[in-house]
């Protein structure tokens, strides 16, 4: 089939030119291509087909078969306007009064009209309203021509990379647990038996056992020793978290990770309650807050100098040379550098000897290793720094450890699956009351700086 066409401008064609102004019969598709550039119109002829008729009724009946019109319009009708200063209709939605704006929330619609106009350019030329729409797009790009900074200009057309790199969670190893004395259970509560031990100034261990100087076939005294109970009780430490099905199926997230995640979670709890956070109820009984601590009261204010850390390691009762450490905070770590023993009107560094920076930051002070953490308290805070003995710390696990399980039941009807571990866990000083030894000061397995 053929259609007949009017030449608008010169041009060439099979060899043959053609002038303005020309009439000729040229192939169906090569007058579609030629009307679509501009370079003919078509001329009404009954003898010959009518191109566009055949193109309006072909887009009605699919329009009317596939309902493709009522379609669009619900769906278009559930976008609402993100930008009140672009028009997102394009010029399709209903008319606005002059300097009016798209409110935030607008529902649009007439898709379907937008897409018979754009059949029609092919055949007719392109409408007024399509060429609006066409001068909104550009306006909104800021600039002629496509460009991909404007989706609909040519950036949907520009792929896009996706990479996937999830970096878990940092946590410090638990320092204390790795010193402290872990005593396995089996259930939930476990009693232990100790000798009450706290004061040697009188002349008596273990509670009340005494020995006495006696003379040839006199009476002897008798004495006995003291018992007391300690109770460990096993609380929950949960974590739990969910994961939906389009995440597990569509995305690198896995049940795995979020339990390898919550995994450290559960172990960051851990060592806060063991160290500060924990107040004995519903959890461990944090170092800090036990009564068998010694405070140091603190030279200067917001600072450590030679004589904390000498009065320090006075204080401490040790009964395991292996388990004792410093535990501190990094923004003790300039205090520590600058400590300095006065020698008459000059001074000597302690730490880092001949404040060589060569050699690094030394791992230990007064032959105790050193360990930086973010669980102790900040410079200035009671906790900044402590010094420990930390095989005197009780910590009771169960012995089968934590348990982890996922269900997908709880949110089916969410298509969610939650991921849950819960661990069983208590801690304690071992020992209700500081140490009175027969001459000298007060000890106990923990000391701290004053705030």
């Amino acid at each position: 089939m053929k259609t007949k066409l009017k030449i608008l401008k010169d041009i060439e064609h099979d060899g043959k030119s053609l002038k303005a102004g020309d009439i000729c019969l040229v192939p169906n598709e090569l007058a579609k291509s030629w009307l679509f550039d501009g370079v003919a119109e078509r001329v009404q002829d009954d003898g010959v087909e009518d191109v566009s008729g055949q193109v309006k009724s072909a887009v009605d009946e699919a329009f009317k078969a596939l309902e493709i019109d009522n379609k669009i319009k619900k769906a278009v009708g559930d976008i609402s306007v993100k930008h009140e200063e672009i028009d997102p209709s394009w010029g399709y939605g209903a008319p606005l009064v002059a300097g009016q704006k798209r409110s935030k929330g607008a529902r649009l619609a007439n898709a379907a009209a937008f897409m018979q106009d754009v059949c029609k350019a092919a055949v007719d030329g392109v409408p007024e309203r399509l060429k609006k729409a066409m001068e909104i797009g550009a306006k909104a790009a800021q600039t002629p021509g496509q460009v991909i900074g404007n989706d609909p200009d040519g950036g949907f057309a520009v792929p896009t990379e996706t990479r996937i790199d999830l970096d878990g969670a940092t946590v410090e190893a638990s320092h204390i647990r790795q010193r402290a004395t872990v005593v396995p259970m089996g259930t939930k509560s476990l009693d232990l038996t100790r000798i009450k031990d706290y004061d040697h100034s009188s002349g008596y261990v273990s509670g009340a056992a005494i020995a006495y100087w006696g003379q040839e076939n006199g009476a002897l005294t008798s004495s006995k020793i003291q018992f007391e109970n300690r109770k460990l009780d096993l609380q929950p430490l949960t974590a739990l978290a969910a994961l939906s099905h389009q995440a597990m199926k569509f995305s690198p997230i896995t049940g795995g990770l979020l339990l390898q995640e919550m995994g450290k979670a559960i172990s960051f709890a851990e060592e806060g309650a063991f160290l500060t956070d924990g107040t004995g109820a519903g959890m461990p009984l944090a170092i800090m807050k036990a009564a068998n601590k010694i405070e140091v009261t603190r030279n200067t204010s917001s600072a450590i100098v030679f004589a904390d850390i000498i009065a320090m390691i006075a204080r401490l009762r040790v009964k395991n040379e292996g388990a004792v450490m410093w535990y501190a905070n990094r923004t003790c770590l300039p205090q520590l550098a600058a400590l300095n023993l006065a020698v008459g009107t000059a001074g000597a560094p302690i730490w880092i000897p001949n404040n060589d920076a060569t050699r690094g930051i030394p791992g230990t002070l007064y032959g105790y290793p050193l360990t930086w953490s973010e669980y102790p308290e900040a410079l200035g805070t009671a906790g900044d720094i402590v010094l420990g003995d930390f095989s005197q710390y009780l910590i009771g696990d169960h012995v089968e450890g934590p348990e982890s399980a996922s269900s997908m039941h709880v949110k089916f009807i969410e298509a969610q699956e939650l991921f849950r571990i819960i661990k069983y866990v208590d801690g304690q000083v071992d020992g209700k009351t500081g140490y009175t030894p027969k001459h000298g000061d007060p000890l106990a397995p923990f000391v701290n700086l004053s705030a």
